[in-house]
Formats: C-alpha cells, sequence, structure tokens
C-alpha cells in the first residue's frame, strides 16, 4: 500500500504545484467573459490595437496550461506504469506462494481452500491491474 500512498502524495503535490494555472485559467475565462461583454456593448472594436497585447497575453496563458496539462498527463501515466509493476511483483509473490501451499498442504481442507482464494484473488488482481494500464 505504500506505494498507493505515495502516489496519492504525488497526485497532491501535482495538483498543488499546477494550482497556480487552474487558477489562470479561471481568471483568463474571467477576462474573457469581461472582453466579450465589452465587445458585445459596443466599447471595443475587433482587431482594435488595445486588445493585442491582451490577445497576446491570453494565448501565452493558454499555451501554458497546455504545457502544464500534458507535463501532469504525463505524470500520471508514468504513476500509472509504475503503480501496476509494483502490483505484478507483489502478485507473482502470492501466486507463487499460493502455489507452494498447494503443493505442500498434505491433505489439509482448508489449506487448498487457502490456496484456492489466493489464486483466485491474483487473477481478479491481475486483471485490474491490466485494466489500470489501459
Amino acid at each position: 500500500m505504500s506505494a498507493l500512498n505515495s502516489g496519492i502524495a504525488r497526485d497532491a503535490a501535482a495538483a498543488e504545484a499546477y494550482q497556480p494555472v487552474f487558477d489562470s485559467l479561471s481568471d483568463l475565462e474571467k477576462e474573457l467573459g469581461e472582453r466579450g461583454r465589452a465587445l458585445s456593448a459596443g466599447e471595443w472594436r475587433p482587431g482594435a490595437p488595445e486588445l493585442e497585447p491582451v490577445i497576446e497575453h491570453l494565448a501565452e496563458q493558454v499555451a501554458s496550461a497546455r504545457r502544464a496539462v500534458g507535463v501532469l498527463q504525463q505524470s500520471q501515466r508514468a504513476e500509472r506504469r509504475q503503480l501496476a509493476h509494483d502490483m505484478r511483483v507483489s502478485l507473482g509473490a502470492i501466486a507463487g506462494w499460493a502455489h507452494v501451499l498447494r503443493l505442500e498442504q498434505g491433505g489439509s481442507g482448508n489449506v487448498a481452500r487457502a490456496a484456492d482464494v489466493l489464486e483466485r484473488n491474483v487473477r481478479a488482481l491481475a486483471m485490474l491491474v491490466e485494466s489500470l494500464q489501459s
């Protein structure tokens, strides 16, 4: 579970790191709304020189937000790959020991049932790992 906890901590850190970008997008949305209202009220003309710096600034903010989202998505994909790898390693160990239990059971019904439960859950978790990666 430490991989899961560290993944959650990384997600929280990533969300905190990108909060300024999300705030900028919110500010951008407000600014665009204000500009649109002013434009529809006839206060500004399309292509007016005073709009050029605003347009450049907004374009830079949008480009920055797109880059930040791309980095965040790449980070999340990497974390999912690492989590899937960590889970596969643990599942392999569990499956191996379930096999050892089955071989060493010596006629005990409880040990056979325990091995069955372990193997069934390993298969279920393996399917979850596969779906995590797709």
